[in-house]
């Protein structure tokens, strides 16, 4: 099988988060059917040795089986099927879905080294984590002691030309409340924001990216609304792209003001649509309203040299459908003091407006270093392969390494991967000859480090 082929049978299997077992069973049998040696836990991981010919040293290379899916629409049925690619103008996407290439790209390189066991090479451990997207599970879980190398290439990062050698830490919040509701015969409308790019809340929270749950208050506020429902956004890591309320305001003042957020707002296109709407409850405050509208979102803080986000937050969904209001944020900051303090902020932010605070997924940064054997190895490989240098910085994103190379004082890490671009959106494209170039780059790594 070529590359690409690894990638799209990996599209063919259904693997959002909390649902690789189908996946890890294909890697299992794969690796199985080249004799290879396969460790798997209770949590899906898989760890795969792949013997050296003529070396005693041993590498790592690590890739997560879950994907970060989102839908145009109809999610609850697609989420079941395989991926529908669309090949065009040398990139690869999904239609009407994300594409997944974060991290099916690493998966690919991992199935493409057990398939052609390349020489020379070190050994190679081959580790397949679960459940990244939601919060490092599958790493955290991981038997640490089966590892037997301090040296790691992550597969997870959506720029070929640039390495990652550090990344920040982070953590998922919940913020809920009772909801308490009124009976109203009042008119009400529906309104939509759409078409935003969305992306990931920590390597693109830099972007200025609309945030369509903060658009959407900023519309209610404007036109001072009632609320009925708001529903927006999907997952914690993910910038929401759209959002839908139903609200209850003057007709003609709400189309005015619908139409100058547009208007205003020239970073990205959207639409806003607005349309009659039935209900015979509203909301019976306007908690929820200054609550959204209060919470902090997007880059909060630069490292010092500008090169990087250090703290930022993202409000990422908004619910009301069930008895109780309920929001998901995510924090992140390369400072562990920064983090707290972002978080206790929010946390008094909620409390003034009656919600309970709740935390959820928390994970490490991983500090970077420098002149390391690993970055000296592919930044030869780059240069020879490529004929430029690459650039090699952290990341204001969360990686494994920083779960993997927990205690570990030796350890030598960095994250490389394919040209991807709008991750964790229906806009996600992979470069299909940079994933070629990518993977051929590893080989010749492995070459130097062998």
């Amino acid at each position: 099988m070529t590359l690409l082929e690894h990638f799209k049978k990996i599209c063919s299997i259904p693997h959002p988060s909390g649902n690789e077992k189908e996946l890890a069973d294909y890697v299992e049998d794969f690796a199985r059917k080249r004799s290879l040696e396969v460790y798997r836990d209770k949590n899906n991981n898989l760890i795969i040795t792949l013997p050296s010919k003529n070396s005693d040293k041993t590498v790592m290379l690590q890739a997560h089986t879950d994907m970060v899916f989102v839908a145009d629409d109809n999610t609850e049925e697609l989420i079941k099927r395989p991926l529908e690619l669309i090949e065009k103008d040398g990139y690869l996407s999904a239609k009407g879905t994300s594409l997944g290439a974060d991290d099916g790209t690493g998966m690919a390189i991992m199935l493409k080294l057990m398939e052609e066991r390349p020489d020379p090479c070190p050994e190679l451990q081959l580790i397949f984590t679960t459940e990244e997207e939601t919060g490092l599970y599958g790493a955290k879980a991981l038997d640490k002691s089966l590892l037997r190398s301090d040296m790691l290439i992550n597969l997870d990062i959506d720029d070929e030309g640039i390495a990652i050698i550090g990344s920040a830490g982070g953590r998922r919040i919940e913020l809920t409340k009772p909801k308490d509701k009124c009976l109203t015969k009042q008119k009400a409308f529906k309104v939509k924001i759409d078409g935003l790019k969305g992306g990931h809340s920590g390597a693109e929270i830099h972007l200025d990216r609309y945030n369509s749950l903060k658009l959407m208050i900023e519309l209610i506020k404007n036109v001072q609304a009632e609320l009925c429902s708001i529903s927006g956004g999907s997952l914690e890591n993910v910038i929401p792209s759209s959002c839908e309320a139903t609200v209850i305001c003057d007709e003609a003042k709400l189309r005015l003001e619908a139409d100058k957020l547009i208007k205003n707002n020239t970073i990205e296109s959207f639409s806003v649509t607005v349309s009659e709407a039935v209900t015979d409850e509203k909301l019976s405050d306007r908690s929820l309203i200054e609550l959204i509208a209060a919470l902090p979102c997007g880059v909060l803080e630069w490292e010092a040299d500008k090169s990087c986000v250090r703290t930022s937050a993202n409000v990422a969904k908004a619910d009301t459908d069930t008895n109780e209001l309920k929001l998901l944020m995510s924090v992140r900051s390369s400072s562990d003091s920064e983090k707290e303090v972002l978080c206790e902020r929010i946390k008094n932010i909620a409390n003034d407006f009656g919600f309970s605070y709740k935390d959820g997924a928390d994970y490490c940064g991983w500090a970077p270093k420098f002149g390391t054997d690993l970055q000296k190895a592919y930044i030869k490989a780059y240069e020879s392969y490529v004929g430029s240098s690459p650039v090699l910085e952290p990341v204001h994103a969360g990686l494994e390494c920083s779960i993997i190379g927990q205690g570990r004082k030796n350890f030598d890490a960095i994250s490389i991967g394919p040209n991807t671009k709008n991750i964790h959106s229906t806009k996600e494209a992979l470069e299909i000859a940079s994933l070629e170039r990518t993977y051929d780059v590893v080989k010749l790594m492995l070459g130097e480090l062998k």
